[in-house]
């Protein structure tokens, strides 16, 4: 569990023995489909309720029938930067 993850695979058995040729609607179906959507803003989020609301709104962008089921939902942030390459916020009294 501390290691990334290297690999990852799904797989199903027959009922009964196929021809290679029809296997094409088991390897659709174990295929992965991952759909993401991204937001990119000037400034980090602020606190958790800012993300939550970000995340909730690219969540309507999806854009699929509303009964579709998934597995799999996840929040993510990226391009963290040091904060010595941040600009501080300027002194209010100078």
């Amino acid at each position: 569990p501390d290691r990334p993850t290297q690999s990852i695979s799904v797989e199903d058995t027959f009922e009964r023995d196929v021809q290679l040729s029809e296997t094409e609607p088991m390897i659709r179906r174990l295929a992965f489909k991952i759909l993401t959507r991204s937001y990119t803003s000037g400034n980090p989020p602020s606190s958790c309720d800012e993300l939550t609301d970000i995340a909730l709104k690219l969540r309507e962008r999806v854009g699929l029938n509303p009964q579709q089921r998934y597995r799999l939902v996840g929040v993510g942030l990226s391009n963290f930067r040091e904060a010595q390459e941040t600009e501080s916020q300027p002194a209010l009294f100078e």
